[in-house]
């Protein structure tokens, strides 16, 4: 359904041209349109200048000029230049625009002989892998003086998954040549699309009974794009950011547009502090963030050096408070040998005033490890912050022994915090309470389990693991009313772990004020 949003537009318009304007034409008149944009934030787009000289009183010289430029640095260069007039004389040749760009600035052409000035195929896509896509039947596309292979046609752009966008019929399609969804602005009568990135935001145009409009389709949820001042906005590209590029119209002509979502008055935000590791002419760690399994905001890029010490602040709105848990998916893991690889690095996430650090998250081992107290993702997967407000305490000790008890901790089988250690001295009476939050309400059990036992054969050379007590919300299970099996260990005054095992802390009269063995 459609939902409200709040888009920041900058207008884009190439500079005008000096060489002509210092020959004293007599008119002068520029469009621009924004075609595509990568997650570095450089824009691609396309320009026409049409201008007169008036040589004598009757006569006049007129001069055209289309081309392609990049957007970058604040600052527009130009990559092509044709169809270029000088009395009244049209060019014969082939002329060329750049249609698309993915991360590596690598730019797709388009060659056409099309006169005048018309963008011939405003949906051309390109991916990171140089996959190509065409917007009608009537070009070729081509990738460094290379001719792509399949290019489709109406198909408009093709992201990192290999999905493709189309229309046919007056509907748009997302399709990845197995499967193929028809996307429709609710209430429409024709919905055209363009652009895709890849976490499936689309977007396009529709037509109702009020014109024709722009919108943003963020899976499912639509977002109308509309400038006061300007019609026939027209969003061409947006990249993993949310950044839309496009085009309106005005009383002084087309220009191009980027356009940025803003949080709204009133949203809550989530916090986190992450870095990356990654190598030269690769993209930065990507990620997107999910709060109870809806994604907020678009992918964010990290360019914080994590060997260099430093960290970076990604602030994102939310608008609801009780939320369980924030999911931060990495997505674009990439290794390439020693010192080249894509890892991300979370720190800490805060929620509602609560900060977690990046040791409290769940995470798979096959994919993650924990990192002091940070935790680095060095594969594409995910870390889980249980963000609720229920607090989960345990009051461990251990037997140190080249290295102190390690262990896991586990509600309903699930676990949660990644890898505890136990600091405190057993043997000089020592005990450190290990906090965790999380949403445990209505928790059955939690199971610590014991990680890292060793034994060399003496009392001396042993390692083990004690666990006095667990408390959720402020009620207490004592350790020796904790289960662990015969021969593993035993609960006198507190659940002690002798090997590899695990003790069970049943919870499940806990929330009725009674405690169980």
């Amino acid at each position: 359904m459609p939902v409200g949003a709040t888009y920041l537009f900058t207008e884009l318009d190439f500079p005008k041209i000096e060489n002509v304007s210092s020959l004293g034409f007599g008119m002068y008149h520029s469009d621009s349109i924004a075609i595509s944009i990568n997650d570095n934030g450089h824009i691609l787009g396309q320009y026409s200048v049409v201008a007169t000289a008036q040589v004598t009183p009757t006569a006049a010289i007129p001069y055209a000029e289309n081309g392609s430029f990049i957007f970058r640095n604040d600052e527009f260069d130009r990559v092509l230049q044709n169809r270029t007039v000088f009395g009244g004389i049209l060019p014969t040749k082939f002329v060329s625009e750049a249609t698309s760009i993915n991360n590596y600035d690598v730019v797709s052409i388009n060659y056409s002989s099309f006169y005048p000035y018309q963008p011939s195929s405003v949906g051309t896509g390109i991916n990171d892998a140089g996959s190509i896509v065409g917007g009608n039947e009537s070009f070729h596309a081509y990738l460094q003086g290379i001719q792509a292979i399949g290019v489709s046609p109406q198909t408009q752009d093709i992201n990192n998954l290999n999905q493709t966008s189309y229309n046919s019929g007056g509907h748009g399609f997302i399709t990845n040549g197995a499967t193929t969804k028809q996307i429709d602005y609710p209430g429409s009568t024709t919905t055209t699309i363009y652009g895709i990135n890849d976490v499936g935001q689309i977007v396009g145009t529709y037509t109702d009974v009020k014109g024709t409009h722009g919108f943003v389709d963020t899976r499912g949820e639509f977002a109308q794009l509309t400038l006061p001042d300007g019609s026939d906005v027209t969003p061409y590209a947006i990249n993993n950011l949310g950044q839309v590029v496009g085009s309106f119209q005005n009383s002084s002509g087309t220009h191009g547009f980027l356009a940025n979502q803003v949080t709204a008055p009133g949203q809550n935000t989530i916090s986190l502090h992450v870095s990356e590791d990654t190598w030269a002419y690769h993209p930065h760690a990507q990620f997107v963030v999910l709060v109870d399994g809806k994604q907020v905001g678009g992918v964010q890029s990290v360019t914080a050096n994590h060997s260099a010490g430093q960290t970076q602040e990604v602030i994102l709105p939310v608008n609801f408070t009780n939320a369980h848990e924030v999911e931060v998916k990495f997505l674009n893991d990439q290794y390439g040998g020693p010192n080249q690889d894509v890892n991300l690095y979370v720190d800490s996430l805060v929620f509602n005033g609560v900060t977690h650090t990046g040791s409290q998250a769940n995470a798979d081992s096959s994919v993650a490890v924990f990192d002091g107290s940070g935790l680095q993702l060095f594969r594409n997967g995910s870390a889980v912050f249980n963000v609720a407000q229920s607090t989960l305490s345990l009051k461990v000790s251990g037997d140190a022994y080249q290295g102190d008890a390690q262990f896991l901790v586990m509600v309903d089988g699930r676990t949660v915090g990644g890898v505890q250690t136990a600091h405190a001295s057993h043997a000089q009476g020592q005990s450190e309470t290990i906090t965790l939050l999380g949403d445990f309400n209505g928790a059955q059990q939690v199971t610590v389990q014991f990680i890292n036992d060793r034994w060399d054969g003496t009392p001396d050379t042993d390692r083990n693991l004690y666990v006095d007590s667990v408390s959720l919300n402020g009620q207490t299970v004592k350790g020796s009313e904790a289960s662990v099996p015969a021969g593993f260990g035993q609960t006198i005054d507190s659940a002690e772990l002798w090997t590899n095992s695990s003790a069970v802390f049943h919870l499940n009269d806990l929330h009725n004020g009674t405690l169980v063995a």
